[in-house]
């Protein structure tokens, strides 16, 4: 197992301010924020238990208007990096002149508070159920009145059953009454003078 020494860190601050308007600091603001890390995340001079190399890296980045903070681990002369961590994410909100207060030196535009988002996700979600009743009426307004108005024979489920079973019957025993006359037209002795063979049918 690697022994992680940790005795002095090496910053790495990097930043694309010149790609992204959004997150311009003032250069005064800028020497003021890379010191304070350094004042944070250094080690002290002439501390008694520093070394006089690096054994691991602090990078903060800015990127989605967020600083982000990994902790790198050097494992090699030519330069081999692992990350051991901690990492954390800021959303900086404001930088004032003095430690707690004073004139704003910077202000963070697209930074949005919890109540903010917590209002768009309550107004989203009425908003979400004044549609489904808007939909719902206008449902109810153009229903159908019939679920298949142009259906043939849609109406033959209309009415009495034992009235619709004799109206069928009486259909189809006309039906047979015609076919019937139209077979024996067919089966009569000229047919059977070119064919040779009697045609008997039975309706």
């Amino acid at each position: 197992m690697v022994k992680i020494k940790q005795k002095n860190p090496k910053l790495n601050i990097t930043s694309n301010h010149n790609e992204d308007a959004n997150v311009i600091i003032l250069p005064s603001v800028r020497m003021s924020h890379d010191r304070g890390a350094k004042q944070i995340f250094g080690v002290p001079n002439h501390h008694p238990k520093s070394q006089p190399f690096f054994d691991h890296v602090y990078t903060f980045m800015i990127l989605d208007n967020r600083i982000w903070f990994r902790n790198y681990q050097i494992l090699s002369e030519d330069g081999a990096l692992a990350e051991i961590g901690p990492r954390f994410v800021l959303n900086p909100v404001k930088i004032f002149s003095g430690s707690f207060g004073g004139t704003s030196l910077w202000e963070n535009s697209k930074y949005v508070s919890p109540a903010k988002l917590r209002q768009a996700f309550a107004k989203k979600a009425a908003n979400k159920y004044e549609k489904r009743i808007e939909k719902k009426a206008v449902y109810e307004a153009t229903k159908p009145e019939t679920a298949y108005p142009d259906i043939e024979g849609a109406d033959f489920f209309k009415g009495d059953p034992i009235i619709k079973a004799q109206e069928v019957f009486k259909a189809v025993s006309e039906l047979k009454s015609g076919l019937g006359t139209e077979l024996r037209a067919w089966t009569g002795p000229d047919i059977e003078n070119e064919i040779g063979v009697k045609v008997e049918c039975e309706i």
